[in-house]
């Protein structure tokens, strides 16, 4: 969808690309900070390859700077800011 609207977009000077997070520390993932979850969310942030959900900051530099000027010549990117989580990182389910 990036890289459509980044073709469609472009003639008038807009750029579009899209960031990818892995596990973001948020309120949302402060419910798993119950006892009874606490081995779900040891064994989501161990899917990461940093073994630590990221914060919320890293995922907003990862904005800004698509945002900026540094980035004028990026468009129809999808940036993945996920701690490795794609990066080949076997997932061990079970």
């Amino acid at each position: 969808m990036a890289k459509t609207m980044a073709i469609d977009c472009a003639s008038v000077g807009i750029r579009v690309n899209c960031v990818c997070p892995g596990g973001v520390d948020t309120a949302m993932t402060a419910m798993l900070q119950d006892e009874a979850m606490h081995s779900f969310r040891d064994q989501l942030r161990g899917f990461h390859v940093f073994n630590r959900f990221s914060k919320p900051e890293e995922i907003a530099a990862a904005i800004l700077f698509l945002a900026s000027d540094d980035a004028s010549f990026v468009t129809g990117s999808a940036l993945v800011v996920d701690g490795g989580f794609t990066a080949g990182h076997q997932l061990k389910l079970g």
